[in-house]
């Protein structure tokens, strides 16, 4: 039997540690695992089999607790985010978020019905007058055609159409709108059918073919208000677009078409015709008010009459005459009247003996001869008075 040789031993042991360490770092990095640590530097080449092989166990048993660890936290780290997302909603990305909101709005309008713009109301058919009947027709097809979502059926349009209807207008439409009447009315277009045989005049266009024909501009009015009626009745009347040129001109005042007379072959167009007329009378407009302005200031300044201007040389130099003092007139004051007591006026006819004196009221001379004192007061006459006729009446009682 060989002799054991210690030192090739060690060197075995440890070249046999060293290829499994090599293996189990290997073999951890092919797992993704840390590699163990290397104790190659710590282990004494003495050391023995059973040591070396014992530290090798509790090196790979607290390895393989520390993977256990590691996979434990790993899942315990899974259940808390799971338990995390359920809780609270994780953030979205927002491109994806906007196109789900507005899929789901999307859909939520094709749920909801969506109504058009309501129009006005046009205003109701009274007597044809105000509102006319061709302009509330139109009204009236206007609202069918833009709000007819509004609308359900026919029913709703003739209800609405009696609803804008008024007077004479609503009493020509009841009999025939009524649900017990036989001729019924089936549409709202028979409705307004039946209103134009009404206020529509069957002779509409040859009555404005006359006043077109009529139609002159007058002198003072505007261009602009002729224009108005002028279209008016050419609209009415259907005059073609071609006859209109002419036609204007002719019905034209005089100083408009002597104006126009010139560039006439160069308004080719009903337009510019139009325009030239507009602006000429303006202008000539403007220029008759300047000239009335200019005569009425002419008038003024010689009907007023002159007055001569003196220099201020002159005026200075020009003689005060000296004012004399107004003499004072003598004041004059009413002395008080004296009739004498013993007046000789009546003196020269002979005194009636049955005259009363009003102020003594004794007999046989007048108030104004009488010795007494004059009394004024009118109650002390009364009173006098009184007594007299007090006297009198108990004379008369006496006898």
């Amino acid at each position: 039997m060989p002799p054991k040789n210690p030192a090739g031993g060690a060197a075995q042991k440890v070249t046999s540690r060293t290829a499994s360490q090599a293996q189990t770092s290997n073999t951890s990095r092919t797992q993704g695992e840390p590699p163990e640590p290397s104790f190659d530097d710590d282990l004494d080449d003495g050391l023995e089999g059973a040591d070396v092989t014992q530290l090798r166990e509790q090196i790979q048993v607290l390895t393989r607790d520390q993977r256990n660890d590691r996979d434990m936290l790993e899942r315990i780290l899974v259940q808390l985010t799971a338990l995390t997302a359920a809780q609270t909603p994780l953030p979205q990305d927002p491109v994806r978020s906007v196109e789900r909101d507005a899929s789901i709005s999307t859909d939520t309008q094709d749920r909801i019905p969506r109504y058009s713009k309501k129009q006005p109301d046009p205003q109701p058919l009274s007597d044809g007058v105000d509102p006319t009947f061709e302009s509330w027709k139109l009204q009236i097809q206007g609202k069918f055609r833009v709000n007819a979502d509004h609308f359900e059926d026919e029913e709703a349009k003739m209800f609405y159409l009696f609803n804008r209807t008024t007077g004479d207008a609503q009493k020509h439409l009841q009999p025939r709108y009524d649900d017990n009447s036989q001729t019924r009315f089936v549409s709202a277009t028979e409705m307004v059918q039946h209103l134009a045989t009404i206020y529509v005049n069957p002779n509409k266009v040859r009555d404005a073919k006359y006043d077109y024909n009529r139609l002159m501009m007058r002198t003072g009015q505007t261009f602009a208000e002729f224009q108005t009626q002028f279209l008016h009745l050419a609209g009415e009347a259907q005059i073609p677009m071609e006859s209109l040129r002419l036609d204007l001109y002719d019905k034209l005042t005089t100083p408009l078409q002597e104006k126009l007379a010139v560039n006439l072959r160069t308004l080719d167009t009903f337009a510019e015709l139009s325009a030239s007329c507009l602006s000429l009378d303006t202008e000539l407009r403007r220029i008759a008010v300047r000239v009335d302005r200019q005569k009425r200031n002419r008038d003024s300044r010689t009907s007023a009459p002159t007055v001569p201007i003196i220099p201020a040389a002159l005026e200075r130099a020009k003689p005060v005459a000296p004012t004399t003092p107004r003499p004072s007139l003598p004041i004059y004051t009413r002395a008080p009247s004296q009739t004498p007591q013993n007046s000789n006026l009546r003196q020269s006819t002979p005194v009636d003996p049955t005259v009363t004196c009003f102020n003594c009221h004794r007999i046989g001379h007048y108030a104004s001869s009488c010795p007494e004192p004059k009394r004024t007061d009118l109650k002390e006459i009364e009173e006098d008075l009184s007594e007299e006729s007090g006297k009198e009446e108990s004379g008369k009682e006496e006898p």
